[in-house]
């Protein structure tokens, strides 16, 4: 079960996730946008609020062994602009890709299955986007991005799937923490 504080972007498809495919696991199915190039309409997002404290640090580990060629998976942030860091796969290659607002960054290829993506921010709401490809040693991967906490909704951040050629591929989310401290 998901819990209360997760949110979807738009209404879910109920066959574009599920928690029984892969017990212990979400597992995010790629779906088209509504828009080709608008993040805004993509509906496999999911996410929670990002919160304004002195520290603030999410970070997701994936398996991307399912995706497939078009697809595009990784950790997001969104209010009234968006900035993401995730993995595009083209002709089976997976390269690290990062948006801002659609302005897009490529990064190395990422070898093997599993991928740690994180974002780190604090009380100002600038945040960093970081990789990993073993857990333990993250590299700073594109721009730095002021959050945006205007927007009704505030600031999210969220994990999210889509594919713009087809509906294929899957990532299964093995784990998302997100730590928050309050004092310097």
């Amino acid at each position: 079960m998901l819990e209360p504080y997760w949110e979807w972007n738009h209404q879910p498809r109920a066959d574009k996730w599920s928690l029984t495919e892969r017990p212990g696991h979400l597992r995010l199915y790629a779906c088209q946008p509504i828009e080709k190039g608008n993040f805004f309409t993509v509906c496999n997002v999911i996410t929670q609020r990002a919160f304004r404290t002195v520290h603030n640090a999410a970070t997701v580990k994936l398996d991307i062994g399912g995706m497939a060629d078009g697809q595009e998976a990784g950790l997001c942030h969104f209010a009234q602009t968006y900035c993401t860091i995730g993995v595009h796969q083209q002709n089976g290659t997976r390269v690290l890709k990062f948006s801002h607002s659609g302005a897009v960054g490529w990064g190395l290829d990422v070898p093997g299955d599993t991928l740690w993506l994180s974002s780190v921010w604090d009380k100002d709401g600038i945040s960093r986007f970081e990789y990993s490809f073993d857990g333990v040693h993250f590299t700073s991967f594109g721009d730095t991005y002021q959050l945006g906490w205007g927007n009704y909704r505030g600031d999210r951040i969220g994990v999210y799937s889509y594919n713009c050629e087809s509906e294929q591929g899957y990532i299964d989310v093995d784990r998302f923490v997100y730590e928050v401290t309050n004092h310097a």
